[in-house]
């Protein structure tokens, strides 16, 4: 996986350096709207965070209104998520909790794919309790996940291709009251015959102490691997420099999803930072896909999260193999997953390439949902000097091979 490839130049140069930003999960608390003006008693959120791409709708029983519409209401427990509001299927002066019988379900539409669903439930007593359900584009179950009776709590629910939720209480008997929708936008369906890496993290948190720190919550993991078995290497990275790694180790034929401790490391440096754990499976030293999962970390608290998993391995497409270059030119490819890419030249120091320009012709790769992938990085190719020369590229600190 560490090969290189020659060009035969007469000169290169320096350019800046640039890097990426992983986007933070989209947080709606339905006490300000995504402008971040207040969110009034009783107001009407159906399309309020259309913007963030995110709307609501009742489904089921019609509670005190007979429309489709899902409201903010103060009518919140003392101590119980976010105020003033939270979100319910009934407009005040009515109670704010529901159960999936008497009082509908509120219903989550994605405008893109989405990792994780996050909501935060309060229980009505030591019985009662809520339930999530997620959905892919088809509008079928992907996964479930409740609160336990009586305990508040945030609740999530995982999968690849999420994009829609349910929300209500837990059966005909059990009430709840919920606050603070969490949604971790990306990692679309793999796009790979093989692959392994995370999906998600239950509840990944940053930290300044220890010299910054992270805390993944428990991880969810992912694979699908040919009948021969399969070498997935481990490589962890810190802005893009790697702290551990690469580690082989054998990835037995079959598929499955399972459930794994959580993980932390400290020692990460002032914020902001992004820690990547990047997972390459190969076969006969052949990359067959590339799996990225990210915590961006700017300030204590919850983490901004993104996962890619099963994407086609990176291509480095300038300069090509064995060609002739010299002047000013640039090293560019693409990347399904980021946001830092680096390139090496001669086996010298890495140089960090601007990532994430718009290549919509990789989406058959990366997934129509993932098209900002391009990288590019211009050179004064004569500063390498007549001759053969290599270009190694990474990739979230990992060497990797071109296609």
């Amino acid at each position: 996986m560490n090969r290189s490839i020659s060009l035969c130049v007469s000169a290169i140069g320096l350019a800046a350096i640039a890097g990426g930003a992983l986007a933070a999960p989209v947080r709606i608390n339905f006490d300000t709207n995504a402008n971040g003006g207040a969110v009034p008693n009783g107001a009407i959120v159906d399309a309020l965070y259309a913007t963030l791409g995110v709307t609501f709708s009742r489904e089921g029983a019609a509670c005190a209104s007979t429309g489709t519409n899902v409201y903010a209401s103060a009518d919140q427990p003392a101590g119980f998520g976010s105020a003033p509001n939270v979100v319910t299927t009934c407009p005040p002066p009515a109670a704010s909790d529901i159960n999936n019988a008497d009082y509908g379900v509120i219903r989550v539409v994605l405008a893109r794919n989405a990792t994780q669903v996050c909501i935060d439930m309060r229980p009505d007593g030591a019985t009662h309790f809520g339930t999530l359900r997620v959905f892919d584009a088809g509008d079928s179950l992907v996964a479930t996940a409740s609160s336990s009776p009586g305990v508040t709590q945030q609740v999530c629910a995982s999968g690849l291709g999420i994009r829609g939720a349910r929300i209500a209480g837990g059966s005909s008997s059990a009430f709840a009251r919920f606050d603070n929708l969490v949604v971790h936008f990306g990692g679309g369906p793999a796009t790979q015959s093989y692959y392994d890496g995370f999906i998600a993290f239950a509840a990944p948190t940053c930290s300044s102490a220890s010299g910054g720190s992270i805390g993944t919550g428990l991880r969810t993991a992912i694979w699908k691997t040919p009948g021969g078995g399969a070498t997935s290497t481990r490589v962890d990275a810190v802005n893009g420099v790697v702290v551990a790694g690469p580690t082989d180790y054998a990835a037995a034929a079959g598929s499955g999803i399972q459930d794994f401790a959580a993980f932390g490391a400290a020692g990460l440096g002032p914020y902001p930072f992004t820690y990547t754990i990047q997972i390459a499976t190969s076969v006969g030293g052949a990359v067959l896909s590339v799996s990225t999962a990210a915590v961006h970390c700017v300030a204590d608290g919850a983490a901004g999260t993104s996962f890619w998993v099963g994407v086609a391995p990176p291509a480095l497409e300038n300069p090509q193999p064995a060609s002739y270059q010299s002047g000013v030119g640039v090293t560019s490819g693409w990347s399904c997953v980021g946001p830092f890419v680096d390139v090496s030249f001669d086996g010298a120091a890495r140089l960090r390439v601007p990532y994430g320009s718009g290549r919509a012709d990789t989406a058959p790769v990366c997934g129509s949902w993932n098209t900002a992938t391009g990288f590019g990085l211009l050179n004064n190719l004569n500063l390498l000097g007549t001759g053969a020369h290599s270009a190694q590229l990474f990739v979230n600190g990992q060497a990797l091979a071109p296609r």
